[in-house]
């Protein structure tokens, strides 16, 4: 068993050499996700010049080891907005979700990225007879205020999607798609180094400093002067942002992948090819691999970090107990990474005092963060302003806020010593960056107005 993702036998993570950092750039990028090459892509080719900075190698984090699943999650929408029934909210932030899904797919179109993207649709079992009807009632809320398309599934329909008994019924979402996750970021890295985009691996931030009408950006490797700042870190935010630390919850989220499945077992489990989840408050996801010869199944197994074999062993007993076919067949890769969740399950984008961010993706920043593109040189004058009704940068003030979190548990549920994102619209730099004493910060932005094609909006991307 390999503790690698099964995605990177096709899209390995190239050891680049470490090439002397420039003196100085228009944009600093911290971290090499999607949000990170997205932003680099936009700017290099606005004419900017791009360094992005990551303390591992290029791609390194969750961006190449998700699920490779993509939709729009119409039910948080409904849940968010079910207190006040504002029909008009549900509507524009679901709306907001397509969008991202809608640009995703643009840009792997017209930027011919071949990342095995195919619209198979999702299948969404019932664990419990009661979870049918409340699928099939939200589900039924979403057509009429959504314009979701969907359909229900009964129990003696479930073998149409599945070869199993374990669900007592369930949905389908036909728009839904899958896509190779390393491929997708590969293609993106290969054009955003077209432009003017250097690359900075296996280089640590340690800090970010107020300098003149810019910043200081110091790392392991020796300083760079940037003229404006992207922390793009989500899941793997660390010291050198400490503010932004404390506003995210880091939870760890495990995968596996099967060894090779005889193809006639694979045509009666998954007949359809579609991409899959359940009903289950702990959500497993699992798919079948492109060329259909594989089952791979992710989720979170322990309220804390577990190595990967242990890791293996429940994931695979999760999948027995959905497939019991499968309970001999061995695994060939696992691994895991981290995600960040905020308290108001909302992704947050913003700029304070001149530092840009985006995180909390919730486990959704596949699409939010190809999508997010907020850095504007000064030569770029800001635009009229646009809310996004689906990301803030203010949260609800948790009952503790006293540091990092230190306690994550599976679930919708977190608990954890965590401030809020919305903590640094109240405190002074120095909690972002080691500001020198007695320098004039750049001027501070309005965190919660970015132009329309800016937007970083939540999304399902398991």
């Amino acid at each position: 068993m390999r503790n690698t993702p099964f995605w990177w036998e096709e899209a390995p993570r190239q050891r680049l050499p470490d090439e002397d950092l420039p003196s100085s750039v228009d944009v600093a990028i911290v971290g090499s996700g999607y949000t990170g090459i997205s932003a680099a892509l936009t700017l290099s080719r606005a004419g900017r010049s791009v360094l992005v900075l990551e303390s591992g190698d290029i791609g390194h984090g969750a961006s190449t080891r998700n699920g490779g699943q993509v939709g729009a999650d119409y039910k948080t929408v409904l849940d968010r907005f079910k207190v006040n029934q504002d029909s008009g909210k549900q509507q524009a932030a679901h709306a907001q979700r397509w969008a991202c899904f809608d640009y995703l797919t643009h840009l792997i179109e017209a930027e011919g990225i071949d990342c095995q993207f195919e619209r198979v649709g999702r299948f969404v079992g019932a664990y419990k007879p009661a979870h049918y009807d409340s699928l099939a009632r939200d589900l039924d809320a979403a057509k009429a205020s959504l314009g979701v398309e969907g359909h229900a599934v009964s129990r003696g329909e479930v073998h149409h999607e599945l070869g199993t008994e374990r669900y007592f019924g369930g949905i389908v979402l036909p728009r839904d798609a899958s896509l190779h996750p390393g491929l997708l970021h590969q293609g993106m890295l290969e054009r955003a180094l077209e432009g003017d985009t250097r690359l900075a691996p296996r280089t640590t931030v340690r800090g970010v400093e107020i300098f003149g009408s810019g910043f200081t950006v110091s790392t392991n490797r020796g300083s760079v002067a940037a003229r404006q700042v992207l922390i793009a870190t989500n899941g793997y935010t660390g010291a050198a942002t400490p503010g932004l630390r404390r506003g995210v919850i880091p939870v760890g989220s495990y995968m596996i992948a099967t060894d090779e499945v005889d193809p006639a077992a694979m045509a009666r489990i998954m007949p359809k090819g579609r991409v899959n989840s359940d009903s289950r408050k702990v959500v497993f996801y699992y798919r079948p691999s492109h060329d259909r010869r594989r089952v791979l199944i992710g989720g979170r197994v322990a309220s804390g970090d577990v190595n990967e074999r242990i890791s293996a062993r429940r994931l695979h007993a999760v999948l027995a107990d959905i497939f019991p076919d499968l309970a001999d067949v061995g695994v060939s890769h696992a691994w895991m990474s981290f995600v960040a969740y905020t308290f108001d399950h909302k992704a947050h984008l913003g700029v304070h005092d001149g530092l840009h961010y985006a995180m909390g993706y919730c486990g959704g920043g596949g699409p939010p963060g190809d999508l997010f593109r907020p850095l504007r040189c000064p030569e770029n004058p800001r635009r009229p302003g646009w809310r996004n009704r689906h990301c803030r940068v203010r949260s609800p003030n948790p009952p503790l806020l006293l540091g990092h979190p230190v306690v994550c548990l599976p679930g919708r549920q977190a608990i954890s010593v965590c401030r809020p994102l919305g903590y640094l619209e109240r405190q002074p730099f120095s909690d972002v960056g080691a500001a020198r004493s007695g320098q004039t910060s750049p001027p501070r932005g309005r965190a919660d107005r970015v132009d329309p094609r800016q937007v970083a909006t939540l999304m399902e991307f398991d």
